[in-house]
Formats: C-alpha cells, structure tokens, sequence
C-alpha cells in the first residue's frame, strides 16, 4: 500500500510542480511585456492586471488540454506542444477582442508581447524547474532486458529532462515483482507485437506506464498519426514524409535565405579577418573549392575557408601509407583526429566550424540548405547503399542531425543513418531544434577535431 501511495504521490508531485511553474513562467511573460509596453506604472497595472491573467488562465487550461502537466517528453517535444498551445491562446484572445468588443481600449501590444515572451520564458522555467527539481518529481522506470536494454538505460539516465530514474534492467521474469514498487517499464526490442500479447497484456495490467521499441528502421515515425477502429480492435498506425509539402519546402528555403543573407551581411567583419588570416598563415587560396554531391545525386561546388596546406592530398598519402592506426581512424571516420594537413589556423577554424561560414553563399545559391544531411563526397556515395537514394532526395545542410549528435566522434555507418532518419522524419520543428542545439554543440567542442 505504501509503495503504491509512494507511486501516486510521485505523479502527483511531477503535475503540481509544473502547473505552478507554468502559472509563473505566464505571470512573468506579462509583467516584463506591461513593462516594456507601459513601464513601472502602478496605475496602468491595476488597469491592465485583467487583460494578463486572461492570457494566463487560458494558456494554462490549453496546456492542462494538451496534457503537459501529466505527459513526460524530452525538451525539444514539450517545448512544441507549449509553444502550440500558447499560439492558440493568442489567437483566441485576439479574436475574442476583435468580434465582442468587450474591451475596445485593450492594449494589442500588451497582448502581443506576452504571446512572444510566453514563448520563451515558459519553455526555460520548465528547463531551471525541472533541472532544481528533478530528484523530487523523478519516477522510477526499469528496462526489460533486450538486445537495447542498455543503450535505452543510458538514454534514460542522461536525459534527465524526462524525469525518470532508471533503477535496473531486469529479465522479464522478474516484472510481476519489480511491478509493485516501480510504475513504469521498457520493453527494449519487440518486432511483432501481436507474437507479445501476452506479455504485453501482463506488463500493462502491473506497470501504469509501459514503453515499448518496435523495429522502425526506415519508417518516417515521428510524423504519426494513430487511426484506431473501435469495432475491429485494431490500431493503424499511418506516418508519412512532409517532404512533399510544398508549403512546408517554401518555407524552408525562405528560412534559408534569411538566415543566410542575415549572416552574410552581419558577419562580414569576421569573414574578412578570417581571409587575412588565412593568407598570414600558409601560402594558398583563402577559398578550398570542392565537389560535393547535392540534391537529385547533382555535383555542386561546395565553399569553405582552406583549412590545410596547398599539399594535402601528398601529406595524407603519406600518412597512411606510414601509420596503420591512422589508416583504420581513416577508413572508419573519414578524417583523422590529428591531422597533419590541417593548418594553425585552419585547427581553430575548425574547432568552432567557422571554415563552413561561406557555404551560407552555397545556401543563397540554392545548392545547400541551413539545415540538412551532411554534404557528401562524390566517392562517398558507393559506400552509401540505398540510404543515397533517401538522403538525395534533400539539398545538404550546413549543419544537420549529423552534427548535433556527436560530430567527428561517429563513424561514417552511424552518419549515414542519421542523415537518413532525418530525411524521413523532416519537419520545420526539427530544423528549429538543431539550429538551437548547432551553436551549443559548436561551442562545448563536441566531437570537434
């Protein structure tokens, strides 16, 4: 029975914990827009106090609808859902306004600027709450063992975001017991569910959460929907590619060009300082021209600042013709830890991936997109298999899943993959959510060479 209570309070803790959070995070949106609107004025406050809690009651019975005070996701995945929600708000409060007329003297300003810093102080509030708060509302989860049993153990464990405490990885023997002290459970590999029934219908009468890991490979799933007959029992899962909106690719491209004619003009100071230092360092082109293979399998040129010595390809062949653990480093990674051709300059330029800085010129051109798979060699491609037909099938980005998920540090195989996942589960979201993790990446020196 205590164990049991131990659970509910647990949920209980996780859903009090947000909803306060998420009341405050509203709260200071429309303080810091009253004060960027009207400044410390005590009077116009108490006038303006009801137009703010509005926004705030609203929003927080939209995110109650959504169920982010119940639902466990990782950052990116909330941050989306809070930011949907808070989007709905705007609009029905705006258009409430706009047809009753209820208040003709509401500040639209007012309204605007708490939409905007709703945005982003309640998704960070929820960050620093739950970062303070993680051991309090933390459930424990324990995986079944399985072919991903500890690579799922792993993930768990780092992202803390979810809130859950991986406690064990257990045989499937032993869940009826782990059942009465723990809520959750991960069945860490399962090809065909309808040959599990049974163990499912046992996990799912003992865990209140179960977690399961279909074989996927190939499927774009994060774009899902769950079509479910009451009649025949039966789940149809339907998922699909948003590559062929055009919408969605107007979109992308107009991003593109934003962001890159935004960088090129902004950072122009620093492209030239890059230029002489380049000359001052090592005889050569400041500008390393190279075939790279874009959409529909195309060649473009690819531009980047030169990073090596004018006699690359001669030092290399060296290398790995003298040095049997380089040659293996080679042929796993492409690229060697300690490169010899690589330039003084040309190390630093490389360790904060400013030698890609001109491939936003790529990006204006049309041949590359801010955000896409990585732009792959002509020789590369007879080792890409059919995945080369998927990952074609998109302009290469100047940074992309590839980049945010460990860099040099993965192999050629695991590259290929991501690209590939990335592909097949495109969205603006995700384009937004690697933007966001590019520069933090860039700047901790993750699997930088």
């Amino acid at each position: 029975m205590k164990e049991g209570s131990s659970i509910q309070h647990t949920s209980l803790r996780y859903l009090i914990s947000m909803l306060i959070t998420d009341f405050i995070g509203l709260s200071v949106a429309g303080f810091i827009a009253f004060l960027m609107k009207f400044g410390p004025d005590l009077s116009e406050f108490l006038l303006r106090i009801d137009e703010i809690y509005r926004f705030v009651a609203l929003a927080l019975l939209i995110l109650i609808f959504k169920r982010v005070h119940t639902q466990r996701r990782l950052f990116y995945e909330e941050a989306k859902e809070i930011v949907e929600a808070i989007f709905l708000t705007f609009i029905i409060i705006f258009s409430f306004y706009a047809m009753v007329r209820a208040k003709p003297d509401y500040s639209r300003l007012l309204l605007g600027l708490t939409f905007v810093n709703s945005m982003v102080v309640v998704p960070v509030f929820r960050f620093i709450a739950k970062k303070l708060l993680n051991g309090y509302i933390q459930e424990d989860i324990v995986i079944i063992e399985g072919p991903e049993s500890q690579k799922l153990f792993d993930f768990l464990k780092k992202e803390w975001y979810l809130a859950y405490r991986p406690v064990a990885i257990i045989p499937f023997q032993e869940a009826e017991k782990w059942s009465k002290k723990v809520p959750n459970v991960v069945i860490s590999y399962i090809p065909f569910l309808n040959e599990f029934e049974h163990e499912m219908l046992l996990l799912s009468t003992n865990f209140r959460r179960v977690f399961f890991v279909p074989t996927i490979s190939g499927i774009p799933f994060s774009n899902q929907i769950v079509h479910f007959s009451i009649r025949e029992n039966i789940p149809l899962i339907e998922t699909s590619s948003r590559l062929d909106s055009r919408l969605d690719r107007a979109i992308k491209r107009f991003v593109d060009l934003a962001i890159s004619i935004s960088v090129v003009v902004l950072l122009a100071p620093v492209f030239i300082l890059i230029a002489l230092l380049i000359k001052l360092d090592s005889r050569g082109p400041i500008i390393f021209k190279q075939k790279r293979v874009g959409k529909d399998g195309k060649l473009f040129t690819s531009y980047k600042f030169r990073t090596m010595y004018v006699d690359a390809d001669k030092r290399l062949k060296e290398i790995l013709e003298k040095d049997p653990e380089a040659r293996r480093e080679w042929e796993k990674y492409w690229k060697l830890r300690n490169d010899p051709r690589v330039t003084r300059v040309g190390k630093f330029l490389r360790k904060y991936s400013l030698d890609e800085l001109p491939q936003f010129f790529n990006v204006i051109k049309g041949d590359m997109s801010v955000v896409g798979p990585r732009p792959y060699l002509p020789e590369e491609v007879k080792y890409m298999g059919e995945y080369a037909r998927i990952i074609f099938r998109v302009r290469p980005g100047i940074t992309g899943l590839w980049q945010v998920s460990g860099r040099s540090n993965l192999g050629f195989e695991h590259r290929i993959k991501l690209d590939t996942w990335y592909v097949l589960n495109w969205s603006l979201w995700l384009d937004l959510v690697i933007l966001i993790k590019t520069p933090i990446v860039v700047l901790r020196k993750e699997g930088a060479y």
